[in-house]
């Protein structure tokens, strides 16, 4: 129910306004991860090169190239969510929360933020050890594939 024909109005234009905002976010979500795959690939590129130009045999090479694949999904996904993250740790309503978490607990103004980009590059640096194509493939030579082995008794 509207209360007046002013009110109808700005609520009209709003629910056009968010329709469209919601049309374009659906687009440059997908942009962004098409983008973010294409930037991950690009990457992976000289690693992907050395592995088809290796003196290997093909089932080998295919054997590594599956974990470069998966290394480059993993980390294309991670940054659907650390990109939003980063730019919420650096925004200025994190940072006055975490002012005040630095005043009550008597530390130095910028603690509690500096702990945030800490964390966050941490976590950085750890999907990147651990979404690496090579380290993916020794994880499954050397871990996943002897274990089923043994359990299926090969």
């Amino acid at each position: 129910m509207v209360v007046s024909s002013r009110w109808r109005a700005v609520f009209d234009f709003s629910d056009k306004y968010l329709q469209r905002t919601e049309k374009v976010s659906a687009v440059a979500e997908k942009v962004v991860l098409v983008a973010g795959m294409a930037l991950n690939l690009a990457k992976a590129a000289p690693e992907i090169e050395r592995i088809l130009d290796s003196t290997d045999s093909w089932s080998t090479k295919a054997a590594k190239l599956g974990p470069q694949v998966t290394s480059i999904i993993s980390r294309t996904l991670y940054e659907t969510v650390a990109g939003p993250t980063r730019m919420l740790a650096g925004s200025m309503i994190l940072q006055g929360y975490c002012n005040m978490a630095d005043v009550i607990q008597g530390q130095a103004l910028g603690s509690c933020q500096g702990t945030l980009k800490q964390t966050i590059s941490r976590i950085d640096t750890e999907v990147a050890n651990y979404t690496d194509g090579d380290t993916l493939y020794l994880l499954i030579n050397t871990k996943v594939n002897p274990a089923i082995s043994n359990a299926l008794g090969f």
